[in-house]
């Protein structure tokens, strides 16, 4: 069952002119709600461009909240290769390349959890995951390198140059035709 272009409307700003800003802004605003749940589980249903703004701040979301282990490990993490590739298209290639070798790392750690988890039972990554030190210091390690602690790149600009960009060759994309 495909996604109804009224359910895609959620996640388009209510302005008729509206920008490449305004549609990142708009979609984090509204893609935690009730609403858009429904959308964030048919990802791969939506047009390339909202799929590649989702997974950004998705991306962006669970590393600043919870760090690359908390993104490997909750749903967003479902869509690691995903994410790789939608910060390469954008052009946050350094980003994309870390991100790839930590696809690599992960490939040695069981992410499947090894303990019940009772409700609000304070565990770490290591209580519920069988894990190879070796990776799991690799990928804190290449993590460290990741935009969030650089003064110089945010994938946010790579993600609004990318946007312009084709918002330049073909105009709104989201645009009602009247």
């Amino acid at each position: 069952m495909g996604l109804s272009s009224d359910s895609i409307k959620v996640l388009l700003p209510p302005e008729e002119n509206f920008t490449p800003t305004d549609l990142i802004e708009h979609v984090a605003g509204v893609m935690y709600t009730e609403e858009a749940r429904s959308i964030r589980n048919s990802i791969e249903e939506l047009p390339e461009m909202l799929r590649i703004i989702m997974w950004i701040i998705d991306f962006d979301t669970e590393l600043a909240m919870n760090g690359i282990l908390g993104f490997l490990e909750n749903s967003s993490g479902r869509y690691l290769s995903e994410t790789v590739a939608a910060l390469q298209l954008i052009g946050a290639t350094k980003d994309a390349a870390l991100l790839k070798e930590i696809e690599k790392q992960v490939e040695e750690i069981n992410v499947e959890t090894k303990i019940e988890l009772n409700p609000y039972q304070v565990t770490s990554f290591e209580d519920r995951h069988s894990i190879n030190e070796e990776a799991l210091k690799k990928i804190e390690e290449l993590a460290d390198r990741l935009y969030l602690n650089s003064d110089y790149r945010n994938v946010f600009d790579y993600l609004v140059t990318y946007l312009s960009d084709h918002w330049n060759l073909i105009g709104n994309p989201f645009r009602e035709e009247k």
